[in-house]
């Protein structure tokens, strides 16, 4: 998988408007044989959860995809507002979103995350996150090669 053709699906107009700074830190190719169409699912779904949580200001988005044994782990981070403790153990839940006021700030149906954990534990992967209040957070994947 290449991701600087992942790059290329959230170039323009995703990031534009916010002039978010886009940084792929795997230049390698790396051989895989799962669903590479999911797997592009899923990180169009982290990126574009990125997107809407990094300030408009100084937006910065960094993915990443590396050998572990017999797994490629990915990551997508942000520096956006991060997720409190309190709410971290409902961020895969159905129709669960981070910002729960009357006026929510950013949009979505709350299924993004619950389909990347379903498509990336149907490939044999896991999925997690760590994360930390107003300094931003991390989306890590796994899959099997």
């Amino acid at each position: 998988m290449n991701l600087c053709a992942i790059w290329m699906m959230f170039s323009p107009p995703m990031m534009e408007e916010k002039k978010i700074e886009f940084v792929s830190h795997a230049s390698t190719k790396y051989a895989l044989t799962s669903d590479k169409m999911r797997l592009k699912q899923v990180f169009y779904n982290l990126v574009q959860n990125a997107v809407d949580f990094v300030p408009q200001e100084g937006g910065k988005i960094e993915i990443s995809a590396r050998e572990e044994g017999n797994s490629i782990l990915f990551h997508v981070k942000d520096n956006g507002i991060g997720i409190s403790e309190k709410r971290k153990e409902s961020v895969f839940k159905k129709f669960y979103q981070v910002e729960l006021s009357f006026k929510r700030k950013y949009g979505g149906s709350g299924f993004g995350l619950v389909i990347c954990k379903g498509i990336v534990e149907n490939l044999g992967g896991k999925i997690w996150f760590e994360s930390k209040e107003a300094e931003g957070t991390t989306f890590y994947f796994s899959i099997p090669k």
